[in-house]
């Protein structure tokens, strides 16, 4: 396997004929300089080439972090550079820096990728490393992931990890309380869906800015206005009624890998017959969907239930509502019936919904 040397180092990993891996001193060790930079650049890295020509360099990127791989596979001989980017933007939702390795074997190589789950990336090849070829786009669902090539005289290898949408599963306490989801977009937007049990009515909320310090400070809940603190893998924050505070918030990161991943995101949709009026939800990759419920009066309603393993579901809403449906993976679309409508208590429906924004 080979491995990056550290930063600085003047030694490269190498292996020899047989693959076992040596250490050797090289004639053009390369080096790399932090530089000055602006207040919200973290860093920028400037990696010096081990022989005079080619000359890379990268800048500071607001929508992911790379990692640049130097593969030089020969029959005898591969080494393997890393160079990290730093992002500026809001980075609750920004994965750290992948890295990659390689081990040669007789006929094939095996690339493995080392990176932040939950999060999407993707892994580029080059005979030259000036033209780069895409091999994969995947979802990180394991920090090791390894990729097989057949050999090749000369081979470069490059990964990018990217910013992923990501959903949080959230409860608030107090003298208000309730529960609500977040759809957190790759722009640092939210999107908020849920209900108040204290209120007895829905939540939704969009889109709800997050600023450069992970925080979002304004109106999400209905009357209420508040904090939200996002992690890359929590949630915090207050709910405030007037100038006291009425609640505490708590959340949790929702893994993007399960059975649902494929039609995790968040929907949107109509219900009809003797009630009519709108639906939002969110689904999470392990099948945790929460329903906002608003008729054409403005009376809203809400519910949360996990989907079952064949897509089916029963909604109980705050109001006595039932919702149920059937989620069809293939077309991401959610289709059912209703009863006890929030229009009057007792008149049946139907509904439906489609996915506008995934996750993966």
């Amino acid at each position: 396997m080979f491995t990056s040397p550290p930063f600085g180092s003047s030694g490269l990993s190498r292996a020899n004929g047989s693959g076992a891996l040596t250490q050797a001193k090289t004639r053009y060790p390369f080096s790399i300089w932090i530089c000055p930079s602006p207040k919200k650049f973290a860093k920028s890295l400037i990696l010096r080439s081990i022989k005079p020509e080619p000359k890379l360099i990268t800048t500071p990127d607001r929508l992911f972090r790379r990692v640049l791989i130097l593969a030089l596979a020969t029959v005898a001989i591969a080494a393997v550079l890393t160079l990290a980017r730093v992002a500026f933007s809001a980075d609750f939702n920004l994965p750290s820096a992948p890295s990659l390795s390689l081990t040669r074997g007789g006929a094939t190589s095996i690339v493995t990728y080392h990176g932040q789950t939950n999060f999407q990336f993707i892994l580029y090849a080059s005979s030259n490393s000036t033209s780069w070829n895409g091999l994969l786009t995947n979802l990180c669902t394991s920090p090791q992931m390894t990729f097989s090539e057949t050999n090749r005289p000369i081979r470069f290898y490059k990964a990018t990890s990217l910013k992923t949408p990501l959903i949080y599963q959230c409860s608030f306490s107090g003298a208000d309380s309730g529960s609500f989801m977040l759809f957190a977009r790759t722009n640092d937007s939210l999107a908020l869906v849920g209900y108040s049990t204290s209120g007895t009515h829905g939540e939704f909320a969009d889109p709800l800015p997050v600023g450069t310090n992970n925080l979002y400070a304004g109106n999400f809940l209905a009357s209420r206005t508040g904090t939200l603190i996002l992690t890359s893998n929590s949630v915090s924050g207050t709910v405030t009624n007037g100038p006291a505070q009425s609640a505490r918030i708590n959340g949790i990161l929702k893994p993007n890998v399960g059975p649902f991943q494929a039609s995790a995101g968040l929907y949107s949709g109509t219900y009809s017959d003797a009630c009519f009026g709108t639906l939002k939800a969110i689904l999470a990759a392990d099948g945790t969907f929460i329903l906002f419920v608003s008729d054409n009066t403005g009376v809203t309603d809400g519910g949360l239930i996990g989907i079952n393993s064949n897509g089916s579901f029963t909604v109980a809403t705050l109001r006595g509502s039932h919702y149920t449906g059937t989620l069809n993976q293939s077309s991401r679309t959610i289709t059912g019936q209703y009863a006890h409508g929030i229009c009057d208590g007792f008149s049946p429906g139907s509904f439906s919904m489609s996915r506008t924004e995934k996750v993966f």
